[in-house]
């Protein structure tokens, strides 16, 4: 039976439980609970560790995804199969009305490839010649007469020198040698610019349709089939105070 996006659900479920640390007294296990909420043709899971009563966690909760060292819950028919499942649909379709690329581009587009992007900046040389440049101008504008700068002095009294700079003055720049590295970042592809580096993908265009990427969130239909298997799932006959419950 084909699942309608307009039919909504709710889950609690406990796939299994995870070891956590205690102490200075060893470890423990603590059971995980995922709520599954859907509505509207939007999917939502999220997870909380240990759940106290008075509203805190021995571990985390949100997005804390399903542990590789689950020991799964057997008594309500979870196995390493079952539980290996969740953990896909889970990472693949959790908010999937908050896809920030078009179809095409989530088909071919690796927006999670790591980009190390070094910005620069004036060195002290650069920012005491800048001083020099600004002090002749000031001086040649007040007796009207031309300040005669070199084109380094011109380039460093350009209004973009001191925005970021993604790549260093190359050897024939008015400023070469008068920058040094400010900062080194590893981002994923799809949070760079192309101006930042030229493997970013934000707010490039689709080949296909044009899309910018990230200029808009876009919902990607939930498959039938993931939704038929987590409407399968059975609540779960353990519950702690602050959850939801549909």
């Amino acid at each position: 039976m084909k699942e309608k996006a307009s039919n909504p659900f709710y889950r609690l479920v406990s796939p299994g439980s995870i070891p956590y640390e205690v102490g200075a007294y060893g470890s423990g296990m603590m059971r995980l609970f995922v709520e599954i909420e859907y509505r509207d043709g939007r999917l939502s899971i999220v997870g909380v560790e240990g759940p106290k009563s008075n509203g805190d966690c021995k571990g985390g909760c949100g997005q804390v995804g399903i542990s590789i060292d689950i020991q799964p819950n057997a008594e309500e028919g979870w196995d390493a199969g079952k539980v290996g499942k969740l953990r896909m649909v889970w990472d693949r379709w959790h908010l999937n009305d908050m896809r920030a690329g078009c179809k095409h581009q989530r088909k071919a587009w690796n927006t999670q490839a790591p980009i190390e992007v070094v910005s620069y900046r004036l060195s002290r040389e650069g920012w005491e010649l800048k001083k020099e440049a600004e002090k002749e101008a000031f001086a040649a504008a007040r007796e009207g007469r031309d300040a005669g700068l070199s084109d380094t002095g011109k380039a460093l009294l350009a209004k973009d020198v001191l925005l970021p700079a993604y790549s260093p003055p190359d050897a024939d720049s008015p400023l070469s040698g008068l920058c040094e590295v400010e900062k080194r970042e590893t981002k994923a592809a799809g949070w760079v610019y192309p101006s930042e580096h030229p493997d970013g993908l934000l707010m490039k265009p689709c080949e296909v349709c044009g899309y910018k990427y990230g200029s808009a969130w876009l919902k990607e239909p939930v498959p039938s089939a993931v939704l038929g298997f987590l409407r399968r799932l059975k609540d779960t006959n353990y519950h702690y105070a602050w959850a939801k419950r549909g």
